[in-house]
């Protein structure tokens, strides 16, 4: 519990601390394509319906490849197409999951926005 505490911790952080700009006076010009590219670690823990397939414990996962992909429609509103990507192991095998889900996404605030879309994911 508190190692997932601490990853969900560093997360939150670490991309507060870096979208932090205190000498830029006018504001983001948003405009065009956007491309976003992650890769990282979590924390991952699966259980199907039944309760049959499932971890021992929770495990960390390599995140990769993590993009989207989009387009502005004005100033606070993109289309956007994510495939998220998770890299883990279960029962001594590497496993992999990947998907497609188109969204849009929401400048709410300069720095602050809302992400949401629904798709199609494979394990």
């Amino acid at each position: 519990m508190v190692l997932k505490m601490a990853c969900v911790a560093f997360a939150l952080l670490s991309s507060t601390t870096y979208a932090q700009n205190t000498n830029s006076k006018t504001p983001t010009q948003r405009d065009g394509f956007i491309f976003e590219f992650v890769a990282g670690g979590g924390v991952i823990s699966i259980e199907d319906s039944a309760g049959i397939q499932t971890f021992d414990k929770a495990q960390g996962a390599f995140v990769f490849p993590d993009l989207k992909l989009g387009y502005m429609l004005n100033e606070k509103l993109a289309i956007t197409a994510a495939m998220p990507g998770n890299i883990y192991e279960f029962q001594d095998n590497d496993r992999s999951f990947g998907g497609f889900i188109p969204s849009v996404q929401y400048w709410v605030k300069e720095r602050w926005w809302i992400h949401g879309g629904i798709g199609l994911a494979i394990d």
